[in-house]
């Protein structure tokens, strides 16, 4: 499809809701297929994982239904009892796997409801708007994940390309900053204004760029969960 995605909210029963937004809108690139920037915004608000999302974006584009059962065909009395065995009765949504995307430029929403999964195999019965279907069950995976999975694990999430500075902070207080400058592909070291070796040089910038979290203890510092952590680490 032509339209883009401009957020997208997922939710797992019994855990939080996680809602992430693109920020590419205006550059056309929130689609399936497009390189674009995410924000996680809830639980926590933060860069997302580009890349992460770039996949569910593909899940869902491909996500495709086996069978259509038509509620229409089936007496209006009998219609909730055949919901609640599929774990789609209105009073069971809330408790549910739930999908949410909302389009731009419309802010169309569509919610897919995910209910039991099928007894003759491992699809999974789903509502979309009227309609109940059979999709594939491995969708859920990508739900159950927690909010982290869905966060930047990169502490430096940039271009090496683009850097033209990097300072480091000794632990020493009364030691000076180390400062390297970059001019063309020449590396400067300061304040001793001497070449840096350009191989170590690009070396560094590299193991900083992709350091990475192996994983998130706390969705916040001030969380208890986080000041824990933080306490911990100060033994």
């Amino acid at each position: 499809t032509e339209t883009q995605v401009s957020s997208i909210t997922l939710r797992a029963p019994g855990k939080a809701s996680i809602r992430l937004e693109c920020l590419e809108l205006s550059n056309d690139n929130c689609r399936a297929g497009r390189l674009s920037r995410w924000e996680l915004k809830e639980p926590v608000k933060v860069r997302a994982d580009d890349s992460a999302v770039q996949s569910l974006l593909s899940s869902l584009n491909n996500l495709v239904t086996s069978s259509v059962i038509d509620l229409a065909s089936e007496p209006p009395e009998q219609r909730p009892a055949l919901l609640r065995q599929y774990g789609l009765e209105s009073s069971q949504l809330s408790g549910s796997y739930l999908i949410e995307v909302t389009f731009y430029p419309s802010q169309t929403k569509r919610s897919i409801y995910i209910g039991n999964t099928n007894p003759l195999g491992d699809s999974r019965y789903a509502l979309y708007g009227s309609d109940v279907a059979l999709i594939s069950g491995g969708i859920t995976t990508q739900l159950d994940y927690p909010a982290s999975r869905w966060r930047e694990k990169r502490f430096i999430p940039i271009d090496a390309a683009r850097v033209r500075e990097i300072v480091q902070t000794p632990n020493d207080k009364g030691a000076s900053p180390l400062r390297a400058e970059k001019t063309g592909s020449n590396w400067n070291l300061r304040p001793s204004n001497v070449p840096g070796d350009s191989e170590n040089m690009n070396s560094w910038l590299s193991s900083l760029v992709f350091l990475t979290a192996e994983d998130f203890l706390a969705e916040k510092k001030d969380s208890t969960e986080g000041k824990k952590w933080l306490s911990g680490s100060k033994s």
